[in-house]
């Protein structure tokens, strides 16, 4: 069994959005809310607790049967692993850190950045999966498109930037100069 909630506007209002299990499909449970926990009953007894999460979806992965396990941790995800580190060791990183907390719900979203990834030298990808591990706790496909694009650019103004001689230096104000201080 494995249920799912999302919190909306408060501590005690929650949906539960889905309660799967050989033993409980289409059964009634009842859902206590407690500070941190919740609880589920079936027929008053407890079948299920799970702390509150602090905004996402929470899974428990021990609940799923054993060939969905086996699914999640070889198949596909293992394939995206080993492509995505031969892209780039940094790249393997980061799409190992995206399908551990969950691979097959991460599963797309590592397709996705893998996607990407193909269209781009492994030197710029292991630089945007250094920022995006260092930078941002949840990296998605758009994130990581603007992170390449960035470094994109960083690198094309470095390469056309003009240099300035000392005596030029001498007309160029720094920024306190445009300040109004009255």
């Amino acid at each position: 069994m494995a249920l799912a909630w999302q919190v909306f506007n408060g501590p005690f209002s929650f949906l539960v959005a889905g309660f799967r299990g050989p033993r409980h499909v289409g059964k009634t449970v009842w859902v206590k809310v407690t500070g941190k926990f919740v609880y589920v009953y079936y027929n008053d007894q407890l079948i299920k607790q799970h702390l509150i999460p602090k905004g996402f979806r929470q899974t428990d992965l021990n609940d799923f049967p054993d060939n969905m396990k086996h699914a999640m941790d070889s198949g596909l995800p293992m394939f995206l692993r080993t492509k995505a580190h031969q892209i780039s060791p940094e790249f393997g990183e980061l799409i190992n850190k995206i399908l551990i907390p969950h691979a097959y719900i991460n599963m797309r979203k590592a397709q996705s950045l893998i996607a990407i990834a193909e269209k781009h030298s492994s030197e710029l990808i292991s630089k945007a999966s250094i920022s995006a591990q260092s930078n941002y706790r949840r990296i998605h496909p758009k994130l990581f498109k603007s992170i390449i694009e960035k470094i994109e650019s960083g690198i094309k103004e470095n390469e056309t930037a003009i240099a300035i001689s000392e005596n030029t230096q001498v007309f160029i104000r720094g920024m306190e100069y445009f300040m109004n201080n009255n």
